[in-house]
């Protein structure tokens, strides 16, 4: 396996990306409906947050798929044909 980096290094990495407007609209009704800071992990939501967290949440299931983000994702991964695990 590649090295994949050390979760405590301060470097990182800055996307861009494209967006269907159907569903960047229907991705800002749920940030809408989630911006309390009480009860979550992630305090208010933003498009970026958002993807920050589920992002880390796809690491978390190559780091640790076990752990209950990693495994939750790989099953969401697994249900649009990606694996996280070799196969």
């Amino acid at each position: 396996m590649n090295d994949v980096g050390d979760i405590n290094r301060p470097e990182q990495l800055t996307i861009t990306i494209e967006l269907a407007a159907w569903a960047a609209s229907r991705v800002n009704v749920f940030i809408a409906r989630h911006q309390s800071q009480h009860q979550n992990t992630h305090g208010r939501l933003s498009m970026e947050t958002l993807v920050r967290m589920l992002l880390e949440d796809v690491a978390f299931a190559v780091q640790n798929p076990s752990s209950w983000d990693g495994h939750l994702m790989a099953l969401t991964l697994s249900n649009h044909g990606y694996m996280v695990a070799d196969e």
